[in-house]
C-alpha cells in the first residue's frame, strides 16, 4: 500500500464535524481556510484542487503504512463552508493539508515491490491484482510516467505473472489485520502457493 502524498500545511484541528461532513478547521469554515492555500479560480472548479489536495490524518496505530492516511474531498457546500469526506470524522481530530508528490509516488512503488518480494522470496506469484486510485492517474501524471511506474513495479515483482487491475475511487486493504478504507492509494495483492 502506498499513497504518495506529503503535507504542506501545519497541523490543524477539526473543530466542527458531523459524520462525514467537516464544517470547521481551527474554528474557521473549511472552504474559507482552503482559500488561503488554493487559488480562487480552482475553488470554482472543485475537481481541480481536489485532484492534488486532500486531507491527511496521522496513522499512529499502523506501522505498515505511511505517516498519514489521506481522505479525498469529493463534495463541498458553499452555504455552510463545509466539505465531505468518504469516512466518519470526529471534532478534535488533528489534520494536515497534503498534496500529491511524484517522487513519493515512485518511492512508494519501490516499497511495494520490496515488501512483496520479502514475503514471497523466489516463489513466482500465481496472479497479481493492482488497485490504483483513479486520482493517481492522468490528472497528475502523463501516460509515459504512468507506464514507467507500472512497468517498474511489474518487472520487479515478476515478469511472467498475470497482472490485472483497475482504477477505483477509494480502495480497501488490510492494515495490521483489519480492513481499512484508503484514498489516492495503490494497493497491490499477490496470490502465490504457500510452502
Amino acid at each position: 500500500i502506498s499513497h504518495g502524498c506529503v503535507p504542506f500545511s501545519q497541523k490543524m484541528i477539526i473543530t466542527k464535524a458531523e459524520n462525514n461532513i467537516i464544517y470547521e478547521i481551527n474554528n474557521t469554515p473549511v472552504l474559507e481556510m482552503l482559500e488561503t492555500y488554493i487559488d480562487a479560480d480552482e475553488m470554482g472548479d472543485w475537481t481541480r484542487p481536489t485532484s492534488n489536495v486532500c486531507l491527511g490524518f496521522k496513522d499512529e496505530d499502523h506501522e505498515e503504512t505511511d505517516e498519514f492516511y489521506v481522505r479525498f474531498m469529493p463534495g463541498k457546500d458553499d452555504t455552510t463552508g463545509s466539505v465531505i469526506i468518504p469516512s466518519v470524522i470526529k471534532p478534535g481530530t488533528p489534520v494536515w493539508l497534503v498534496r500529491r508528490d511524484l517522487d513519493k509516488i515512485e518511492n512508494g512503488i519501490d516499497s511495494i515491490f520490496t515488501s512483496i518480494k520479502s514475503k514471497i522470496g523466489q516463489r513466482e506469484p500465481l496472479a497479481m491484482f493492482h488497485f490504483e486510485c483513479c486520482g493517481r492517474g492522468k490528472r497528475i501524471m502523463n501516460t509515459e510516467t504512468k507506464n514507467h511506474l507500472l512497468n517498474k513495479l511489474q518487472s520487479n515483482v515478476s515478469k511472467n505473472t498475470p497482472w490485472i487491475g483497475f482504477y477505483p475511487i477509494g480502495e480497501m486493504a488490510p492494515l495490521d489485520g483489519r480492513n481499512c478504507f484508503h484514498n489516492y492509494t495503490a494497493v497491490v495483492v499477490g496470490l502465490y502457493n504457500k510452502k
